[in-house]
């Protein structure tokens, strides 16, 4: 479950704990930067965990949770909108210094191995001293699957703006006017916004394909209207990604634009929305469905 909750200064998305995926490697600030969406921070959730079984049916997506803070104490201002500062973040996931038992090098001997290597570009030697700093560290870093026990839930906290408030997307509809001229189709959107949210959509699976992850199900209200982007925020529906799953990444990514559009089920997407017909749009949706390629033009 995805779900946004409202205070003075900030949204916080809450995802629930997915115990296959360390969440954390997804949902990054690498994540984030492909849209761009700056400021926001993300933190594995010690609060949030599977507690759906205790929410009712009738309990609302959207929680405004009232806080007070004294306006001439600037600190909690901060833990307001930024949330305090938890671990693991910059400074505990690498050491600034690391320090082996095998070999120790001082620092004399570093100089003259320098003054010996001369003649070597320094980007080379760079990229060298980079590359041996960091293997120690990689294959944990990149470890697609999630092996930590403590298993959490993931906290996404988004700076409030009063012009941009962050959204649900079943929520984000209901603030729409309908208009059955420029509205794509029996929905709500305008094609405009529909562009922006498929454009968005396959941004976000292009990325996720290449450090390896996939959906294989997108659901409406897992899509989050944050500033002017829609985001797919979805720690349920989240699988490995294998080669041979472009079919099915394919079908999900068409079965949610049926949903969006209020399409049926039985005839192809392209031809019911003739209505945007020779649009850029139109020509994506043709391709991934007719030629099974995801391909953005």
């Amino acid at each position: 479950m995805t779900s946004i909750k409202q205070k003075n200064n900030s949204y916080i998305v809450h995802l629930q704990t997915n115990t296959n995926i360390d969440m954390a490697k997804v949902y990054n600030q690498s994540f984030f930067s492909i849209f761009p969406l700056k400021g926001l921070r993300i933190f594995k959730d010690n609060v949030y965990q599977d507690k759906l079984q205790e929410e009712t049916t009738e309990t609302p997506s959207r929680e405004i949770v009232e806080t007070t803070s004294d306006d001439n104490d600037m600190g909690s201002k901060i833990i307001d909108t930024f949330g305090p500062e938890t671990a693991p973040n910059s400074y505990t996931e690498l050491p600034l210094q690391v320090k082996t038992s095998e070999d120790p090098v001082e620092t004399n001997d570093y100089v003259k191995l320098q003054s010996q290597n001369k003649s070597e570009s320094d980007d080379d030697s760079f990229y060298s001293n980079l590359s041996g700093y960091l293997t120690k560290y990689l294959p944990n870093a990149f470890s697609r699957e999630n092996s930590d026990n403590d298993v959490k839930g993931m906290k996404i906290i988004i700076p409030y703006d009063v012009n941009h408030p962050v959204y649900l997307f079943n929520d984000y509809i209901r603030s729409l006017e309908h208009n059955m001229l420029l509205n794509v189709e029996t929905s709500s959107l305008k094609y405009d916004d529909l562009y922006v949210l498929l454009r968005d959509l396959f941004v976000e699976i292009e990325y996720l394909k290449n450090v390896g992850y996939m959906f294989d199900k997108f659901e409406v209200n897992k899509i989050v209207k944050i500033y002017d982007r829609f985001v797919y925020l979805d720690s349920e529906n989240i699988i490995l990604y294998k080669e041979d799953d472009s079919k099915n990444l394919h079908k999900a990514f068409l079965n949610i634009v049926r949903e969006l559009l209020h399409l049926n089920a039985e005839d192809e997407v392209c031809e019911q929305i003739k209505k945007i017909e020779h649009t850029q749009l139109y020509y994506f949706i043709k391709r991934v469905e007719r030629e099974g390629i995801m391909l953005w033009i």
